[in-house]
């Protein structure tokens, strides 16, 4: 009998997935791990478009608890986000900020379906 790999759980691939499309300024394929029926998913899309637009972005998820079964998951993560701007000489935020994630299944595909806080995927504030 042969030996099966372990798999990473859908979560940390997806997480995975979406930390590399936002590092990768990847705006269509970091909107694709999002649910569209997620609660908040226009101000996501409009965040992560504004995001795309006016920074670079470095982004690291850490999952540190997940839970759940093979049609829904919830994780608490921890994510550093490093957004600078493209303006020459404009500022550069970073962020460490806990973040409760829940993924579905929808249609064969994991999907965000939760995200709290969202605002961690807010552009920063211009003071």
């Amino acid at each position: 009998m042969a030996l099966q790999a372990e798999e990473p759980t859908s979560t940390l691939k997806l997480l995975t997935d979406l930390s590399a499309k936002l590092s990768d300024n990847n705006f269509p394929g970091a909107v694709d791990a999002f649910a569209a029926t997620m609660p908040g998913y226009g101000d996501v899309v409009a965040n992560l478009g504004a995001l795309a637009n006016q920074y670079d972005v470095i982004c690291v998820i850490e999952i540190k608890e997940e839970s759940g079964d093979e049609a829904r998951r919830k994780a608490e993560t921890e994510w550093f986000l490093q957004l600078k701007s493209k303006q020459e000489g404009g500022p550069t935020e970073r962020r460490t900020v806990t973040v409760r994630v829940t993924t579905e299944r929808i249609k064969s595909k994991w999907r965000i379906t939760s995200l709290e806080p969202r605002s961690v995927l807010a552009p920063p504030q211009v003071r």
